[in-house]
């Protein structure tokens, strides 16, 4: 039964996506975070769901849509620098498992929807809408998994339904990451059980992540919670609220997460899977010296790895288990500058944006919108730190969310006349200037 939902769901949205390209963006969103034929039993499951809405999307955009296929900004020309150096990996690489290339294709697929989103978000309502998609995707995880926490008897590990979701690491960043989507859409919702229900979904995901038994998730949600404290307008409540709610989470949490997280300090010491991380990134940095300019070939680190340790044992960790030391090792110096330059440049003008429209007191959603961003990209940036995903699609068309926001952000602020007695200050981003990091691309 689920098969035919799923099948009657793509093939009958499909005509939309064509004529619509957006609507076709829309769906290929849904497909890829909430993975729904994950959820079936029968052809669905193997079904190249994705693959057959892109095609049929930008068919219809050659067809239909009279806009530019991307926005010429910055960050959209250091996305296709970072596919060329990953391609030359690639290309160049020693040698090639069978699997590297479905995963090579897999990654240029990322990067064409991720420079697609960004001409095809051009107003508000597709803004909103596009992130309400994802939103509602990961909160059905989020609810779901804490519905299990709350009847469940044992304390199963919870994972994800699949694809590069299926990782309970992988999954819990993913679950961080959606946290400041579901508190800040909820602040910009005018519709009162949407509101109430985002809010129940932020709380649910708190305790989902707590049931992946990821401590690397943990990193990632206190870094992004404890963010959303200091960016609130009242800091003294925020900051109490803040203390009260993580005293309720070790009183609450199971015993062995709290010896987990408790136990992250001497982890080095003692645990053999934290040593066995930090043997990794000892062999990813002998790659990176060896092969500084295109690495060791893109997905090629767990070929290469006896080659850079000799010593290996089975028992060792052969991933990088570090998305930063991931894309250097795997790729070469240009494609992990322009990643770590995406990450920067993003946090960056988010904060700009939000400052301005505070003082500007622009609509709500320039503000909301521009910290939802910033926070969701700073949990990514804390979790790459112990995960591979260096191709992460969440995080590329959160980077081209940010692009479109960015744009439709200035417009709507330069809009708004600042109020009398207030300044920009020469710190603040000047809207008529756009941002300097974006200085030769705003539209």
């Amino acid at each position: 039964m689920r098969d035919v939902v799923v099948f009657a769901v793509v093939f009958g949205l499909l005509p939309f996506a064509f004529i619509r390209p957006f609507y076709g963006l829309l769906l290929f969103s849904w497909l890829a975070y909430m993975r729904a034929p994950d959820l079936s039993w029968g052809p669905a499951r193997d079904f190249r769901f994705s693959m057959l809405v892109a095609v049929t999307m930008f068919l219809g955009w050659v067809m239909f849509d009279t806009r530019p296929f991307m926005r010429k900004n910055v960050r959209n020309w250091i996305m296709i620098a970072m596919a060329l150096a990953v391609s030359m990996s690639y290309v160049i690489a020693p040698m090639k498992a069978y699997s590297v290339t479905p995963k090579y294709l897999e990654y240029l697929k990322v990067i064409l929807i991720a420079l697609f989103t960004t001409a095809q978000i051009d107003s508000f309502q597709r803004l909103r809408q596009i992130l309400l998609v994802i939103t509602l995707s990961f909160a059905f995880y989020g609810v779901k998994g804490g519905i299990f926490g709350l009847v469940a008897s044992d304390a199963q590990i919870i994972r994800g339904p699949g694809g590069l979701l299926l990782d309970n690491n992988d999954f819990s960043l993913a679950m961080c990451m959606n946290l400041p989507f579901l508190f800040y859409m909820a602040r910009t919702e005018t519709n009162r059980r949407m509101r109430l229900f985002l809010r129940v979904a932020f709380v649910m995901t708190i305790m989902t992540i707590v049931l992946t038994g990821s401590r690397g998730g943990f990193l990632a949600m206190a870094a992004v919670t404890g963010v959303m404290v200091l960016k609130s307008r009242y800091k003294s409540l925020g900051i109490a609220t803040g203390v009260l709610g993580a005293a309720l989470f070790f009183a609450l949490i199971p015993d062995d997460y709290r010896d987990r997280i408790f136990g992250i300090a001497t982890a080095a010491q003692t645990d053999a899977s934290a040593q066995g991380r930090l043997h990794a990134w000892g062999v990813a940095w002998e790659m990176i010296k060896a092969k500084p300019v295109f690495g060791v070939g893109f997905a090629n680190f767990v070929s290469e790895y006896e080659k850079y340790d000799p010593n290996v044992l089975p028992t060792t960790a052969r991933v990088a288990h570090n998305s930063y030391l991931q894309i250097w090792a795997e790729s070469g110096s240009i494609a992990f500058f322009g990643f770590f330059t995406l990450i920067v440049t993003t946090v960056i003008s988010m904060r700009r944006i939000a400052r301005q429209a505070r003082v500007r007191d622009g609509p709500p959603w320039t503000y909301e919108y521009a910290t939802l961003i910033e926070v969701s990209m700073i949990g990514f940036v804390v979790g790459a730190m112990f995960l591979n995903r260096a191709h992460f699609d969440y995080f590329y068309q959160l980077v081209a969310i940010a692009i479109a926001h960015g744009v439709l952000a200035r417009q709507e602020l330069a809009k708004v006349k600042l109020p009398a007695g207030r300044r920009s200050g020469p710190a603040e981003l000047s809207i008529s200037d756009g941002d300097p990091w974006l200085a030769r691309g705003a539209s």
